[in-house]
C-alpha cells in the first residue's frame, strides 16, 4: 500500500512539474513574438460615399505609412457606371492618399480596357499617372503609349508616343 501511495505521489508531482515546464516554454515562445504590422487575409472593402466602392484582396499588411495589398480587385461605381480595377500588388500611402498599383494593372470601363505594369492614383486630386507602357483596347482598336495621365474627375486621358491599330 505504501508503494502505491508513494508511486501516486511521485506521478502527480512529476505531472505537476512537467505542466510548469511546458507553461514556461509556451510563455517564452509567446513572449518572443513581435508585431510590426497588422495582417488581414481574404478581405472585402466596401465604401458608400458619392461613389460606391467594392474591393477584395488576398492579403493586406498595415505598416506605419502604408497598406500593402496582394491581389486587389474590385470596382468603383459612379452614376451607375462601374470602373473595374485589379492588380497583383498595391500600396496605399495613408498620409498622402496615394495608391500605387503594381504588376498586371487592369482597368476596365464599359468596353475599354487599360493594361499596364504600374499606375499611381492620387485619391485626393482624383488623378492617375504612370511611366510604363500602356495598352488600351476599345472594340477592335489597340492603342499603346507611355507616360499616361488620367484626370478622373473630368474623364480625360493623355498618353505620349501613341500608336493605334484598328482592325476592320
Amino acid at each position: 500500500m505504501k508503494k502505491v501511495f508513494l508511486f501516486t505521489v511521485i506521478f502527480f508531482l512529476g505531472a505537476f512539474l512537467f505542466g510548469i515546464i511546458i507553461k514556461k516554454i509556451e510563455f517564452g515562445k509567446i513572449k518572443s513574438i513581435t508585431f510590426e504590422g497588422s495582417k488581414i487575409q481574404d478581405f472585402v472593402l466596401v465604401n458608400k460615399n458619392s461613389n460606391k466602392t467594392y474591393f477584395v484582396g488576398e492579403k493586406a499588411i498595415e505598416t506605419e505609412k502604408y497598406f500593402i495589398i496582394s491581389n486587389l480587385s474590385g470596382y468603383i461605381e459612379k452614376s451607375n457606371r462601374k470602373t473595374y480595377i485589379s492588380s497583383e500588388k498595391a500600396n496605399l500611402n495613408k498620409k498622402e492618399n496615394l495608391a500605387k498599383l503594381y504588376k498586371n494593372v487592369k482597368i476596365t470601363m464599359n468596353s475599354t480596357n487599360l493594361l499596364t505594369t504600374e499606375l499611381t492614383i492620387n485619391l485626393k486630386k482624383q488623378i492617375a499617372y504612370g511611366n510604363d507602357l500602356c495598352k488600351i483596347t476599345t472594340g477592335k482598336s489597340l492603342t499603346t503609349g507611355k507616360n499616361i495621365f488620367i484626370n478622373l474627375k473630368r474623364e480625360i486621358l493623355k498618353l505620349e508616343n501613341v500608336k493605334t491599330i484598328i482592325e476592320r
